[in-house]
């Protein structure tokens, strides 16, 4: 069994993102399935390579008003399942997923 080598908290969410690579959309609806303070992790079939640096724009829609939040990282792994991106610093925004979605263990 591999060893956990996460450091922060996820949480499993459902949202929309957007990853941009200079300047053109690549993952133009990829979905959200977990996120932390460091990173996400989207499902998608878009393939970047390890390294590529990328702009992510999550959005969050409600009933009547939509959240839209961006943050720049960088490819950190690809997998069957989706695409890992590491942000270049902490997300500010991560309570809003904190305090309304289901925690995963760190």
């Amino acid at each position: 069994m591999e060893k956990e080598r996460r450091r922060r908290t996820r949480v499993v969410s459902r949202a929309r993102v957007v990853v941009t690579v200079n300047g053109s959309e690549v993952v133009a609806d990829g979905g959200l399935l977990n996120i932390s303070m460091a990173g996400i992790f989207i499902d998608s079939p878009v393939r970047l390579t390890v390294g590529t640096h990328c702009e992510v724009r999550i959005v969050i829609m409600g009933s009547g008003s939509r959240l839209v939040m961006e943050i720049n990282g960088q490819v950190a792994r690809t997998s069957g399942d989706g695409l890992a991106i590491e942000f270049g610093s902490d997300l500010e925004w991560w309570p809003i997923f904190a305090m309304y979605h289901q925690k995963t263990p760190a």
